[in-house]
């Protein structure tokens, strides 16, 4: 038996007799829901991700002037904050989902 103890970051000190095996399951259990919280809060963040041109013109693989025609023609969403202009990340790949199944379905085939 070893000694453990809770209470950290309060002004109390609990010292409890646990084995080892109790305290690697605590521990285990303490990481994973750390691991799933995290990977909860970068899927939040990926959908909120704002992109810069630049951002978006590598994404889309496309030159700046090229991204320019695309929101001048609203093809591709962007907002402007201040001087700045910038894309939501996610609304950018859904307009070209949105661009790649009307020109599909524009086609002579």
């Amino acid at each position: 038996m070893k000694a453990f103890y809770t209470g950290m970051k309060s002004e109390q000190i609990t010292i409890i007799n646990i084995s080892i095996s109790e305290l690697k399951a605590i521990i285990k259990e303490a990481i994973e829901s750390q691991i799933v919280s995290l990977n909860e809060r970068d899927c939040i963040d990926n959908e909120k991700l704002l992109l810069t041109r630049k951002d978006v013109a590598q994404l889309l693989n496309i030159s700046l002037p090229t991204l320019t025609k695309y929101v001048k023609k609203g093809l591709v969403p962007a907002h402007r904050l201040g001087s700045r202009i910038l894309f939501n990340k996610i609304e950018v790949l859904n307009s070209m989902n949105k661009v790649q199944k009307n020109d599909l379905l524009n086609l002579n085939i």
